[in-house]
């Protein structure tokens, strides 16, 4: 009938591959999880930098989060400054965004946690 048999055990390459290929997923799977909890941080904090980008974690809005994170006071000048390309001319929305941005240094802390996680699956 052309069906594998019940005790059917693949080779040890595809084993492996097949190991691999779910171990993957599942990091995928895990960095997905920590993109969310990263961005709810933000929401949470009064930033809703997600409506103006395209993306929370681009160049610009990578760049401004970290700023926030990191810094101790907010200047809006700095964070114009950290724009790139097509967001430079959505300044004003991107300001708007953060109007009223209120960070306790634990969600701080666990801010950067998330960061460093993701950026150990990345790797």
């Amino acid at each position: 009938m052309g069906l594998v048999p019940g005790s059917f055990i693949p080779d040890t390459a595809i084993c492996v591959l097949r190991e691999d290929t779910r171990h993957r997923s599942k990091l995928v799977a895990c960095k997905a999880g920590e993109k969310n909890r990263f961005q709810n941080a933000f929401t949470v904090c009064n930033v809703a930098l997600g409506s103006v980008v395209s993306s929370m974690f681009g160049k610009s809005a990578l760049a401004i989060t970290d700023y926030l994170v990191n810094g101790e006071s907010f200047d809006a000048n700095q964070c114009v400054s950290l724009l790139k390309g097509k967001l430079k001319k959505k300044a004003d929305q991107v300001l708007d965004s953060i109007e009223g941005f209120a960070m306790m240094p634990e969600q701080k802390q666990r801010s950067r946690f998330i960061q460093s996680h993701i950026a150990f699956i990345d790797t």
